[in-house]
């Protein structure tokens, strides 16, 4: 997929560990300005994940600090769309511009996640 090429800053962590969670709120909030971070349970209510919202430039960029596990599943970000850094990918031009979109696109995700 398009929206997957670009390479992503290595955690010192696995994403979903507490530690990383932590550390990628600390490097949002130091380098990109103050992010709204909020906690979405999914459809079947079995599941939570948390999402960090941070404006850049015109778009808002979406990192998802935490998620159930892969399961076994091939984490290639050409298949979960989600880069090492928990940075969510999108196709370039179509990611969100305003913070309804944005969470309205990380609960379209985390669905997709569990599939």
């Amino acid at each position: 997929m398009a929206c997957c090429r670009r390479p992503a800053p290595p955690l010192l962590h696995p994403i979903g560990s507490e530690e990383s969670a932590v550390r990628v709120r600390f490097l949002i909030n130091l380098f990109k300005g103050q992010a709204v971070t909020k906690t979405y349970r999914s459809k079947d209510g079995g599941s939570l994940f948390e999402f960090a919202f941070t404006p850049q430039g015109d778009q808002i960029v979406i990192h998802c600090l935490s998620h159930p596990s892969l399961d076994g599943r091939d984490p290639n970000p050409r298949k979960t769309h989600l880069f090492a850094s928990g940075q969510l990918c999108f196709v370039p031009g179509r990611e969100p511009r305003d913070q309804k979109r944005a969470e309205d696109l990380a609960r379209q995700w985390a669905e997709y996640f569990l599939e």
